[in-house]
């Protein structure tokens, strides 16, 4: 019985080391990236797990144990995981964000409350840009229009609505009493307040779809007495 849980050991033993022996030249072949909005698979790759693929799995493995985690602007953490010894998954927890400002040369990003939670340089595409809002001093940390509560409202229940409905624009313009007025592809559309947002984003939507590659202006502000909105021809 001795002699059996002896040989039981040793050839626990030796699976053990030959096993780590061959996790020591295995490679990784696959890197695969989720969580994803803000940063391209291959941005994320490239920054996060440089020169991964291909690499011993257990070197991999140890360098990730020593290093420290970098820093990418719009990240508020990450995690990297071998879901086999051949693959990893880069799983990145992105800040949430709305769309941005320019102030002082560098555009601010925005979270679903209008809070600023970063700044760069460079945009990023993806997120409009509000234009004619009076932010004043802008700052990480702060919130859009903290002094004025309703039009603070009116604007994020507008971004809100359009991201809802999966409506895209790379830049929306407001006026001094928040009627707002941004492009779709090849339509301008005149949007106007807070007066039923939702329910015109929706009327939008269906619009844009059966748009195709349609162009000029069309004001969503009012129904026409027949119920829909015109799209007229812009003026050259």
């Amino acid at each position: 019985m001795k002699r059996l849980k002896k040989l039981g050991i040793v050839l626990a033993l030796l699976l053990a080391v030959s096993l780590a022996a061959a996790f020591v030249c295995i490679r990784v072949k696959t890197v695969t990236v989720r969580g994803n909005r803000i940063y391209s698979k291959a941005t994320a790759r490239g920054v996060l797990l440089p020169q991964a693929e291909g690499e011993r799995s257990a070197v991999l493995l140890f360098r990730l144990w020593r290093g420290k985690k970098k820093q990418l602007a719009f990240l508020t953490d990450y995690d990297i995981r071998f879901t086999s010894p051949f693959s990893v998954e880069l799983v990145l927890h992105e800040k949430q964000v709305l769309g941005y400002v320019r102030y002082m040369s560098a555009a601010f990003y925005f979270d679903d409350e209008l809070r600023v939670v970063e700044s760069v340089q460079k945009p990023i595409p993806g997120y409009p840009e509000l234009v004619g809002l009076q932010t004043g001093d802008i700052a990480v940390g702060g919130t859009l229009l903290e002094a004025d509560p309703k039009g603070r409202t009116i604007v994020r229940q507008l971004l809100l609505n359009l991201r809802k409905n999966d409506i895209r624009t790379e830049q929306i313009v407001f006026d001094a009493a928040y009627q707002a007025t941004f492009r779709c592809g090849g339509i301008t559309v005149l949007f106007g307040g807070e007066k039923e947002a939702e329910e015109r984003c929706k009327d939008l939507a269906g619009i844009l779809k059966k748009a195709g590659n349609a162009s000029g202006i069309l004001d969503i502000r009012k129904r026409a007495p027949n119920g829909t909105y015109a799209l007229q021809a812009q003026n050259p």
